[in-house]
């Protein structure tokens, strides 16, 4: 078995890297945006919950991104400036049909 060293900036950086490929995240190269896919079946009326929320994959990927920026390793660069605005809660949020990765979806948004 052969066993590798990084240092521990180097191994932040491809954990972050390795998040963008991740399933709850869908869209363009470099202006990802969260995806909720949705549970295909329900019982008694409950809401459907996403297998992700389900499986705690928002919250473990946040932990994985903040244990990254408290020990100074990178932030995720691959996410949308638009996405980025409404979790800090400040700048402009400003989406567009372009945007909409689903291209069902972004096509009846063309048409209206």
């Amino acid at each position: 078995m052969q066993l590798m060293l990084v240092d521990q900036k180097e191994f932040l950086q491809l954990l972050i890297q390795d998040l963008q490929y991740r399933r709850i995240f869908e869209g363009k190269e470099n202006e990802k945006y969260l995806r909720c896919d949705k549970a295909a079946e329900h019982t008694d009326l409950q809401l459907l919950f996403s297998k992700a929320l389900a499986n705690d994959e928002y919250f473990t990927i946040g932990r994985i991104i903040a244990v990254s920026l408290i020990h100074g390793g990178p932030g995720p660069q691959f996410l949308s400036p638009n996405l980025v605005n409404y979790i800090v809660g400040t700048g402009e949020i400003s989406p567009s049909i372009e945007d909409i990765s689903d291209p069902d979806i972004h096509k009846m948004l063309l048409k209206v």
